[in-house]
């Protein structure tokens, strides 16, 4: 049986590669380590991108929730302290702490940081949102029925690190001085 030669083996003489197998194999690799690359640059800016929209969301969710535990604990609004209806709003709610003495909680926004600040009876308790996000709309309003309060939160967090991603949170709590 007469094994016939490859069109590559009249040019080698010795054992190795040709030009040619180096320029191919070179070309391979080079378009496998491009694609390898191009996939990591874009798992990594997908990260980096969840990262960022689960702070706005986390930090949305934290605050949202805080304000409105506090509203459904309150006796009712303070009037006097408190911005309705306009951006940027601020709250204060009459309320008592564990021992039954009466206080004022305030939720206001803070334009130096562009957070939502909590006040506990005169003392700064600091911001309620994360470092990485700002507030840009913040409004409470007040509903009245005759047996019933409601306090409705719109507010919008937008990203300090990507700023076209932005988020806006509505809810609103019934006052238990209000029922």
């Amino acid at each position: 049986m007469k094994i016939t030669p490859s069109i590559f083996s009249k040019f080698k003489k010795d054992k190795g590669y040709t030009l040619l197998e180096t320029v191919v194999y070179v070309g391979v690799l080079s378009v496998a380590i491009l694609a390898i690359f191009a996939i990591l640059f874009s798992i990594t800016r997908s990260f980096t991108e969840a990262r960022i929209y689960n702070e706005v969301e986390i930090s949305g969710s934290t605050a949202m929730e805080r304000m409105v535990r506090e509203i459904r604990t309150a006796a009712s609004v303070d009037e006097g302290n408190s911005i309705l209806d306009i951006d940027p709003g601020q709250l204060a709610l009459n309320t008592t702490d564990e021992a039954g003495t009466a206080k004022t909680i305030q939720f206001y926004f803070d334009d130096t940081t562009n957070t939502i600040n909590l006040d506990d009876n005169g003392t700064d308790k600091g911001s309620l949102t994360g470092s990485g996000v700002e507030i840009t709309n913040l409004v409470f309003r007040r509903s009245d029925t005759p047996k019933s309060s409601i306090i409705k939160i719109e507010m919008t967090v937008r990203s300090k690190r990507k700023t076209t991603l932005s988020a806006k949170f509505y809810d609103s709590a019934v006052m238990r001085g209000g029922y």
